[in-house]
């Protein structure tokens, strides 16, 4: 990926210690977890435990939704996406969850905002 860079431990922020990898560049941030086999947990506790935990960190106006990926090769897949607007910044997430060949899933996001000049 031209132009990005994966942030050594040392420089990722505090709020995005839980996920495996991030990177950075262009005015946006990359991040993956991977989330492990849980017992009655599916796509549909992920990706709504992912919006609830987006609108409770708003203190503005939120927005999401929610969208199955049926049509492309990630059959099991959703896409998220959450919008937090206040007087002060912007910040959109886009994430997509996908089931794991050896069980859980995988949660890519992608990050836009004001926020991430500083990265």
């Amino acid at each position: 990926m031209a132009g990005y860079r994966i942030l050594p431990t040392s420089e990722i922020p505090k709020e995005l210690a839980g996920f495996d990898t991030i990177w950075t560049g262009n005015g946006l941030f990359g991040a993956l977890k991977i989330i492990p086999q849980i017992p009655g947990v599916g796509l549909a506790e992920i990706t709504s435990t992912l919006v609830a935990y987006d609108n409770k960190g708003c203190s503005g106006e939120f927005a999401s939704g929610i969208r199955s990926l049926t049509e492309s090769a990630l059959r099991a897949a959703q896409a998220v996406f959450t919008t937090c607007r206040s007087p002060e910044e912007e910040i959109s997430v886009y994430y997509t969850v996908f089931p794991r060949s050896a069980g859980g899933f995988y949660n890519l996001a992608l990050v836009r905002g004001e926020e991430n000049e500083r990265f």
